[in-house]
């Protein structure tokens, strides 16, 4: 029997995992002829990391939505994952003053910018923190039993 809880958490990493798989996809197809050369050697492991994390979310989502057990123990691993990576971007945000994309704008977005990707990052650290709570209870874990 699926909850709300489930329905809803592999509704959003599918989604999720969808949009960082296209975006991957994106960023490995576009034309970087006309840009300096070392972009394309930035982007090409940046796409390649998000199509394969975004194939394991789309896979993890619809793994949920089907009750297999071993979506239950990716969505505690994208949970730690999530948390760890969040908090670790939003203490950089917090103490790094030269954090964020100050450099694109002259200093101007400093004072707009950051505060927002603190604010994004700790969503983040949330979400995979309700993750690991809400896959971790007795409750769901004999849902996903054989």
């Amino acid at each position: 029997m699926r909850t709300a809880g489930i329905i809803l958490s592999a509704l959003t990493v599918f989604a999720l995992g969808l949009v960082a798989f296209l975006v991957g996809a994106w960023m490995a197809s576009t034309n970087f002829s006309d840009r300096p050369s070392f972009l394309w050697s930035y982007t090409l492991p940046v796409a390649a990391g998000l199509m394969t994390f975004g194939g394991w979310w789309v896979a993890s989502g619809l793994g949920l939505a089907r009750m297999k057990a071993w979506a239950k123990i990716s969505m505690l691993a994208i949970g730690a994952f999530l948390l760890v990576a969040a908090a670790f971007g939003a203490l950089d945000m917090v103490l790094d003053p030269s954090a964020g994309v100050t450099y694109l704008f002259e200093g101007t977005a400093r004072a707009s910018f950051r505060p927002e990707m603190t604010a994004f990052y700790a969503l983040l650290a949330a979400l995979g923190t309700f993750w690991l709570i809400f896959f971790s209870r007795s409750s769901i874990k004999s849902r996903f039993s054989p």
